[in-house]
């Protein structure tokens, strides 16, 4: 492995030597100054590796990636372990020290049917990054990441965690040009708290080893893994094959190193499955081979390979697969309305000029997609040029007026059609001929939803669901695996009661064609209630309490709210709910009565409650009594 890894540096490197000089010579030496795509981590670089230099000011990098294995016995012996990830990102340079990064990932993962989908990662990334000297270009990377919560698909805000790197980049060729290489570095810390994806799952009724193989499925298929240092490096080769086809290859090595304390619910089932394997592995080694295609527009094509050399094992962590496949599509816009091309700080402050004697030109027809007929009134734009939105002539023809001449992005659109844009490469004088094609718009489809209801005892039930908006009632019916429904998109309320049980209310949003899973879960009502509506108030048969040195509910109180969010489902009338926690506050601490107020109206919340139904506050109560929680009636006007 070592040979062939150092084997491929020195061709890569060989191959840069060969064409530096074409590559001086040629635009797209001043297009990949600019461009720089994005790395399977969401901000600027390649692969794995994140990149120092996000490149040019004011740019936008848009990238989709997949990434996939298929593995025997990789979970069990004999099992066909198949996973399949991918994520959309965004990032854009602000200013010429700033970068931001958003990316929204999500995995399939099938060892047998089911297969287990998971929302991976929503990520925030700022890149504070500023160049040092001639040759290096220094960042630091601070990124906050929400992990999903298993097959709800879903952001999992308690499980928020995040990562702090610095990172290093050295590039030759600014000093050499005979010499296009790379040099790249990253040193960090993952707070990563995936682990806690995996609190509610239990093995109840189940034998150690049916416990096992679900606890490594899941560990699997939602990517959990532990707080861990981590350090890569890596380098680069860019050169030019034409003109307008360029290829920078990338070799990078990454080691992680766990600091985090292993999942105690598979320790304790891989000691009793496997007593003699080691089970607190803390190093993990990958190594990364792939290139990046570049065609002399914004648009690159990503490709490579992830070996697995060392994997810490799921005790510690999700394992490392042998090989994974990876590939990606970037795409970057200049929002200064450039063409693609860098410029100097000099010709930034001057706009450019074309001259009849440098300018170009397009033309061309907009058509229906599939019937090939064409399009009037149709407009089309140039994106990032100096130039008016023109509509199209009776015959779908359209003639544009003087453009810089490189890379011209046109964007065509009509009310009834879909947006498309086609890029073209336009030499100096030259006037392109194109032609777009624009698909209909199709029609907004209805959103899918299905829902499994769970009682808290365990029994069977039988439930009714509705949906509810605006006077609209959808009614949920009874088919094979759950209570299923068809509605329009939007904003839904869930209301789901049963007989002998408290009834639960949530917000569902269903998306144009799209399908949603919901498990809600039924607690059964007490033989004697706990809460009571008066006049002015709800009278609690018990007060509410909470644990010893925090602000979290108990358990039993957490049931005697469980009621009330039943009483006010089934109490429209009740506009708004005052929660008072009275108290003698020369004797208390206000700032941990406000925290326990705000705990009692977040979990009414959180069940249902819409959030302008009710509003927490302390006030003053009788001197040298005990602090408690009233919940008062009140109008709106009372806030």
């Amino acid at each position: 492995m070592r040979l062939l890894c150092s084997g491929l540096v020195l061709l890569v490197t060989l191959l840069g030597v060969g064409r530096s000089a074409a590559w001086a010579e040629g635009k797209p030496t001043d297009e990949r100054s600019c461009y720089r795509g994005l790395s399977l981590d969401g901000s600027s670089g390649l692969l794995d590796q994140p990149s120092a230099n996000p490149g040019c000011a004011y740019r936008m990098r848009t990238a989709s990636y997949l990434a996939g294995f298929i593995e025997n016995g990789y979970l069990l012996v004999g099992d066909r372990f198949r996973s399949l990830s991918g994520a959309v990102s965004v990032a854009a340079t602000l200013g010429s020290y700033v970068e931001l990064a958003l990316q929204l990932g999500t995995q399939l993962s099938r060892m047998e049917s089911p297969p287990l989908w998971s929302m991976s990662q929503f990520k925030l990334q700022m890149k504070l990054h500023t160049p040092i000297g001639k040759l290096a270009h220094l960042a630091v990377l601070p990124s906050l990441r929400i992990p999903g919560v298993g097959q709800d698909f879903a952001p999992a805000p308690v499980n928020l965690d995040g990562s702090l790197d610095v990172i290093g980049e050295v590039s030759l060729a600014r000093v050499l040009p005979q010499v296009p290489l790379v040099l790249l570095g990253q040193l960090g810390y993952v707070h990563d708290r995936s682990l806690r994806a995996l609190d509610a799952q239990d093995c109840m009724g189940g034998t150690v080893a049916d416990c096992l193989k679900a606890r490594l499925q899941s560990t699997a298929a939602y990517s959990v893994g532990l707080p861990r240092l981590r350090f890569s490096v890596g380098t680069q080769v860019a050169f030019a094959l034409t003109r307008w086809l360029w290829v920078m290859p990338q070799v990078g090595y990454r080691l992680s190193v766990v600091v985090g304390r292993p999942d105690p619910v598979l320790l304790a089932l891989l000691g009793m499955q496997a007593p003699t394997a080691p089970l607190e592995g803390r190093v993990q080694q990958e190594l990364s081979l792939g290139a990046r295609l570049g065609f002399g527009i914004p648009l690159s094509l990503d490709f490579g390979l992830r070996i697995g050399l060392q994997s810490t094992g799921y005790a510690m962590g999700a394992k490392i697969p042998t090989v994974v496949g990876i590939g990606a599509l970037n795409f970057e816009i200049d929002l200064l309305g450039g063409t693609g091309r860098s410029t100097t700080d000099e010709e930034a402050k001057q706009p450019p000029q074309p001259s009849k004697d440098s300018a170009c030109f397009v033309a061309g027809t907009v058509r229906d997609e599939q019937s090939g007929q064409p399009l009037a009134d149709a407009v089309v734009r140039f994106v990032g040029q100096r130039h008016n939105a023109i509509l199209t002539d009776g015959k779908g023809g359209f003639s544009s007026g003087e453009l810089s001449c490189g890379a011209i992005v046109i964007e065509s659109s009509r009310g009834d059609h879909q947006t498309t844009r086609l890029p073209v490469v336009v030499s100096v004088g030259e006037r392109a001929a194109v032609e777009l094609r624009l698909p209909k718009q199709s029609r907004a489809q209805s959103g899918r939803l299905w829902l499994s209801v769970q009682t808290d005892d365990g029994s069977k039930v039988s439930a009714r669901a509705t949906l509810q908006r605006g006077g609209q009632l959808v009614s949920l019916l009874s088919e094979e695996g759950g209570l299923f429904a068809r509605a329009a998109a939007g904003v839904w309320l869930l209301r789901v009661e049963a007989a002998g049980y408290l009834s639960r209310e949530q917000a569902v949003v269903l998306s144009d064609g799209g399908e949603q899973r919901l498990q809600l879960l039924l607690h059964r009502r007490s033989a004697s209630p706990r809460v009571q509506l008066g006049s002015r108030e709800i009278t609690l048969s018990s007060a509410l309490t909470f644990a010893t040195g925090s602000t979290g509910l108990s358990s039993d109180s957490e049931r005697t709210l469980d009621e009330v969010v039943d009483l006010l489902i089934h109490h429209p009338e009740i506009t708004l709910l005052r929660i008072e926690h009275q108290a003698d506050l020369s004797q208390s601490d206000v700032t941990v009565l406000e925290q326990q107020a705000i705990v009692v109206r977040d979990y009414l919340v959180q069940h249902g409650i819409s959030p302008e139904r009710v509003v927490a506050s302390v006030v003053e109560g009788p001197r040298r009594t005990p602090a408690k929680i009233v919940l008062r009636l009140s109008s709106p006007g009372e806030r």
